[in-house]
């Protein structure tokens, strides 16, 4: 979803940490909707809008329909190719398609576990490393990819973010 967030944040002379405070949300969450990254629900694009004085149409594109998913890298965002892997052999996401979440490294990973579990959101994880040179380098250079249903994704998303402070631990 393309959007005017920064455009208008500059206009109106704020840093994006100071327009986060104004609006509740995290540094890294402005960043991710400016770039986005993340499309804010519609509650948050509201208060965004308002903000600014602005309707929603004026803030935010909507390109009903665009958002796909990749089945190679499991990820899910607006267009037309995979922005991880390059394909043009995406579709349109289903429910219970498992969808990428985060990548993260040994002392987050449990953290991530106990808050999805808290939040009954399922999940799936697979190492990076796999067990073989896990064992070998030490547990505590092993990242973990998480995976959620595309019905939760949102959810879980909101969850890490909260968790993590929107941090690039989420990028593979």
């Amino acid at each position: 979803m393309k959007n005017r967030v920064e455009e208008l944040r500059r206009e109106r002379g704020l840093n994006q940490g100071e327009f986060a405070r104004a609006i509740h949300v995290s540094r890294q969450t402005v960043s991710a909707i400016e770039t986005g990254k993340y499309n804010p629900a519609l509650d948050l694009a509201f208060v965004i809008a308002g903000y600014f004085g602005k309707t929603i149409e004026d803030v935010f594109e909507y390109r009903g329909g665009k958002t796909m998913y990749c089945e190679k890298c499991s990820r899910v965002f607006d267009g037309e190719r995979c922005p991880v892997c390059g394909s043009r052999r995406v579709r349109q996401p289903a429910e219970g398609d498992l969808c990428f979440l985060a990548e993260q490294d040994y002392l987050t990973t449990s953290m991530l576990e106990d808050v999805l579990k808290q939040e009954n959101i399922p999940f799936l994880t697979k190492g990076v490393m796999g067990a073989g040179l896990a064992i070998k380098a030490g547990p505590t250079l092993e990242r973990t990819r998480f995976y959620v249903p595309f019905e939760r994704l949102q959810e879980a998303e909101e969850v890490l973010d909260e968790l993590t402070g929107g941090g690039e631990e989420t990028e593979e």
